[in-house]
C-alpha cells in the first residue's frame, strides 16, 4: 500500500429506542503522495474522483502528527 493510508471517523450515536450514546466507526481510504502520514496522526482528508476500488479520497494536511 504505497501513497495509500486508512483513517478512522469515530462519532457518537444515539440508540434509536435506548437513548444510550454508541460509537460508529467508519474506515477511509486515502491517497498520501509523499507517505508523509504516520499512525496516530490526526489528519484532514477530502472526497475525490475514485483512485481505485476502495479509495475515494485524497490527503489535505496532516492537523497534528502524533509524537514519535
Amino acid at each position: 500500500m504505497n501513497k495509500s493510508r486508512v483513517a478512522i471517523v469515530e462519532r457518537l450515536v444515539k440508540h434509536e429506542r435506548y437513548g444510550k450514546y454508541v460509537r460508529r466507526r467508519s474506515k477511509l481510504m486515502f491517497h498520501d503522495e509523499n507517505n508523509s502520514t504516520h499512525i496516530g496522526d490526526e489528519v484532514l482528508v477530502r472526497q475525490t474522483r475514485p483512485l481505485s476500488a476502495k479509495k475515494k479520497f485524497i490527503l489535505v494536511e496532516v492537523v497534528r502528527a502524533a509524537r514519535r
